[in-house]
């Protein structure tokens, strides 16, 4: 890299992600770079899939590993150092569960739904990246177009949506270790075109991990809505979602 301006390039499979040292939060000319970079790539080779992660120093493509337990709950317990996602959204909204097939996904869609029945312009992403629900659960498939360095949701029922189910082929598993969870899904909520919604919906992906303290520590959030069944095992979980929300100082609306 003759410019300095790949960091880092990491696969799993047929997926690569490449580190991009243009700034956590590079500007719209250098978004544009760096998915035209990627496109490229995805283009000359056979990948299924070419993401691109923005960061500001070749030590921030490897994520810091606690090195003791109290580390780790002070890391939960504070606020990100890093600068927070502005979404544009006015409000945001989190639907969590503690376990998977509870029913949370259905209320996320719904939830949104009625947002917007209500006369709200309303986002609904879905930020399950190994098991995203949305492109069946709306019928709708087809990858998404995208235009100077911003993707376009799908518009569909009145909603802008976005989730990876959008970006990979039907049936194909999402074989990717966590930094490239993550980035993917800081890129769905920095390089999505979501035009200032009045609410954004995030449908969470099961339980209290690497997603849930990403979007809490660098997502300004308004409440979440935790969704379970009523069996022990289910409200076990429920509880350790709540005392994590409660850590990071976000709501439970219900």
């Amino acid at each position: 890299d003759k410019e300095g301006l790949i960091a880092g390039i990491e696969t799993q499979g047929n997926h690569v992600q490449i580190s991009l040292l243009l700034g956590n939060n590079p500007n719209s000319a250098q978004r544009h770079l760096g998915l035209a970079l990627c496109q490229h790539i995805q283009t000359e080779t056979k990948a299924q899939s070419v993401t691109p992660i923005f960061v500001s120093s070749h030590s921030s493509t490897t994520p810091d590993r606690p090195s003791s337990q109290a580390t780790t709950d002070k890391q939960a317990s504070a606020p990100s150092s890093r600068e927070k996602i502005n979404t544009g959204a006015k409000h945001v909204i989190l639907v969590a569960s503690g376990k998977g097939g509870v029913g949370k996904s259905t209320v996320a869609v719904n939830l949104a739904a009625s947002f917007s029945q209500l006369g709200m312009s309303t986002a609904l992403l879905d930020a399950d990246i190994y098991g995203p629900s949305l492109p069946v659960m709306l019928g709708h498939c087809d990858k998404p177009e995208s235009q100077d360095g911003k993707i376009h949701p799908i518009e569909i029922h009145g909603l802008k949506t976005m989730s990876i189910g959008y970006l990979i082929a039907p049936g194909k598993p999402v074989v990717w270790r966590g930094p490239m969870v993550m980035g993917a899904l800081e890129q769905m909520l920095k390089d999505v075109r979501w035009d200032n919604p009045d609410v954004m919906v995030i449908d969470l992906p099961p339980g209290t991990g690497d997603a849930q303290l990403t979007l809490a520590q660098r997502v300004h959030v308004d409440g979440a809505v935790i969704v379970s069944t009523p069996q022990d095992l289910a409200l076990a979980d429920v509880k350790r979602g709540i005392a994590m929300f409660r850590q990071v100082q976000i709501p439970v609306h219900g």
